[in-house]
């Protein structure tokens, strides 16, 4: 059995589309390179954002989650907690500050929604952290959000 020595023929072109026939150059080559380079400006950096309501109440009494997401050590938070309330997301949010400090990871930028935007700015000043608020419906700016799908598909 031999392979047919014919050329393939080109696939059809649709007549809408006008198609521009490339002459090869004589004595050059043309390598054509495309690549992303994706990193974070800051290092420290740390979105958090909440989830939407869970369907049921746990026995605990907690029905949404604090997700963090630290981009250094690479790391999803989720705390369980009970509410949306300004006092309960504080509370998460120090305690993701203090386990991130016992590893040795101190935040110095975070990026959340402007939920409880005022309590959240005086504990990052207090933690001598800056912040940048983003609208809550803007998903594509807040790596929380991807977090909050990571966990949930792992979670569930």
């Amino acid at each position: 059995m031999t392979a047919d020595p014919s050329p393939v023929e080109p696939s059809p072109v649709s007549p809408n589309v006008n198609v521009i026939p490339i002459e090869p150059m004589d004595d050059m080559t043309c390598n054509v390179f495309c690549y992303a380079a994706l990193a974070d400006k800051h290092s420290g950096t740390m979105y958090t954002d909440a989830t939407g309501a869970l369907p049921v109440v746990s026995l605990d009494g907690n029905q949404y989650y604090f997700v963090a997401y630290a981009y250094d050590p690479n790391y999803i938070f989720a705390v369980p907690i009970a509410n949306l309330r300004d006092d309960t997301i504080i509370a998460a949010f120090d305690e993701v500050f203090q386990q991130l400090k016992t590893k040795g990871f101190k935040p110095a930028f975070n990026v959340t929604d402007n939920q409880a935007a005022t309590p959240i700015k005086a504990y990052l000043t207090k933690e001598e952290t800056e912040w940048q608020f983003v609208e809550p419906n803007n998903h594509r700016v807040n790596a929380a959000e991807r977090a909050i799908q990571t966990f949930k598909n792992h979670f569930i």
